[in-house]
């Protein structure tokens, strides 16, 4: 048997430092989706196929970066040689414009450049919002307790007392506009052609039959004649359609006029 020395790490060990959270974070993936697709495949709860391509492509791009930073030559330059430029000063990270791959002959870019910008993003937090400049407050009587009351001055008391009846008149005033609007509204509205009229009406004649059939029933075969009614009703009024056609405003006007 012949003995073969071990050969030097072609990665320096900042670089091999970095790969352990990456391999970690890979092997609790792959272990992540071999117990979903067991669990799936026991209890028939699978997740949708594209959940699972998009999780097994996400697999496959950090086994393939994975291989490529291992893979990829010893760089001739020392560590100790900062580079004349900066690696990223002449690349724009865009989706249009991406990175060279590492292994790429003019690439003077580390291979963990591109894997450490994008997990970089990923773990980014979010922008907080800012804050709302002007956030009304709740109205300050509302908010004192009865100690906060004992506490105040007569001054202080009088001044929150104007504040109520300052807002008390404002409802108030606000209650009587939308009152008058309302009363407004009312006159407008032609109460004789309202829907519904015409059952309102069959109602109480079917209501004016059941008390007939009720009376009938106590031994009262005949109606007896209504003279107070016949007295009561206006010389010039027939019985009959005479006030078929009028609105809210006749009806008052008869009842104040007689006429």
């Amino acid at each position: 048997m012949q003995y073969h020395p071990p050969l030097p790490p072609a990665l320096p060990l900042p670089a091999l430092a970095a790969l352990l959270p990456r391999l970690t974070t890979t092997i609790n993936d792959i272990d992540a989706l071999r117990a979903l697709l067991a669990n799936g495949a026991h209890d028939a709860s699978l997740p949708s196929w594209d959940i699972l391509l998009q999780r097994y492509s996400l697999l496959l791009g950090r086994i393939n970066a994975l291989s490529n930073t291992l893979t990829a030559p010893a760089r001739a330059q020392t560590a100790g040689q900062p580079p004349a430029n900066p690696l990223l000063a002449q690349y724009i990270v865009h989706p249009l414009n991406p990175l060279p791959p590492p292994d790429a002959p003019d690439s003077g870019i580390s291979p963990l450049a591109q894997d450490a910008f994008f997990q970089a993003i990923n773990t980014m937090p979010l922008p907080a919002p800012p804050a709302v400049e002007g956030k009304s407050e709740p109205p300050r009587a509302f908010s004192q307790t009865h100690d906060q009351l004992r506490a105040m001055s007569d001054r202080e008391l009088e001044d929150l007392r104007k504040k109520l009846t300052e807002r008390i008149e404002r409802d108030g005033m606000k209650g009587k506009a939308v009152s008058e609007e309302v009363e407004r509204r009312a006159e407008e509205i032609d109460w004789v052609m309202r829907v519904g009229q015409d059952e309102d009406e069959g109602g109480e004649e079917k209501a004016e039959e059941n008390k007939d059939e009720d009376d009938d029933l106590f031994g009262s075969d005949e109606d007896e004649p209504m003279e107070g009614a016949t007295e009561a009703r206006p010389a010039g009024v027939e019985k009959g359609s005479a006030r078929e056609g009028w609105k809210v405003g006749d009806f008052v006007r008869f009842i104040d006029s007689g006429a």
